[in-house]
């Protein structure tokens, strides 16, 4: 059986708003790691130079939408 995660901007707390998943029985909060591409290449810090983890969740209520025009998406765990 699979189960669906659902990866979005949790804003239950103001004061700690952040990635979060959601399962059927579970939730909690993600860490940012680092940032990747999709071809599994290093991303240099210059790359994401301005780049910001919020942009990454403008889904419907805030799911997360997947890379970048350039293909550069952030890790979580």
């Amino acid at each position: 059986m699979k189960t669906e995660k659902l990866i979005y901007w949790d804003t239950q707390d103001p004061r700690n708003t952040g990635a979060a998943f959601r399962t059927p029985n579970d939730s909690g909060p993600l860490e940012f790691v680092r940032w990747a591409h999709v071809s599994g290449r290093t991303v240099s810090s210059a790359e994401t130079e301005g780049y910001h983890l919020r942009d990454f969740f403008r889904g419907p209520d805030g799911a997360y939408a997947g890379p970048d025009q350039d293909g550069i998406f952030p890790v979580l765990e």
